[in-house]
């Protein structure tokens, strides 16, 4: 069962991350040519962001290892740089994907969310992707993601 937070209230000012996805559009033909389905999109819980930091991008939930989401990374669809986009102020996470993890199940790495989303297309199950050059603070990470989930085995693609 997934943890959420409640939405904040109207016009308090915050972000809102769970507002912010309802608005994603996982269908919008922009998305067409990024090379993931509209499904996969959905199921990864992203979409084409209209408006905001990422407007114009394909818009991704960074979550934490209990699928709560802690932001968003925007992905260029025509080629914009930078290439992978946060909002000004985020701390970017080690890794994309965490919420999508399976106990049990050997992990895949590889190096662009889009990439987690074609792994996945392809039947790939536990894949995520780095977002940021793997350090010992990275590698730390990782190996308290796969203790938490009891994963032994690690794939990079």
């Amino acid at each position: 069962h997934e943890r959420r937070p409640e939405p904040a209230q109207e016009g308090s000012g915050r972000f809102d991350p769970l507002v912010y996805q309802q608005r994603l559009q996982p269908d919008h033909e922009a998305l067409a040519s990024c090379g993931a389905t509209r499904e996969t999109i959905r199921a990864w819980g992203g979409g084409y962001s209209a408006t905001g930091a990422l407007a114009g991008r394909l818009s991704l939930p960074l979550c934490d290892i209990e699928g709560r989401i802690t932001g968003f990374v925007g992905v260029a669809l025509k080629g914009e740089t930078p290439d992978l986009k946060y909002p000004k102020g985020m701390t970017v996470p080690f890794f994309f994907g965490l919420h999508m993890l399976t106990e049990g199940k050997d992990l895949h790495l590889v190096c662009h969310p889009l990439d987690a989303l074609r792994y996945h297309e392809d039947g790939v199950e536990n894949v995520i992707a780095s977002l940021t050059p793997i350090t010992r603070d990275a590698l730390t990470s990782l190996i308290g993601v796969m203790d938490g989930k009891g994963i032994a085995g690690l794939e990079f693609h």
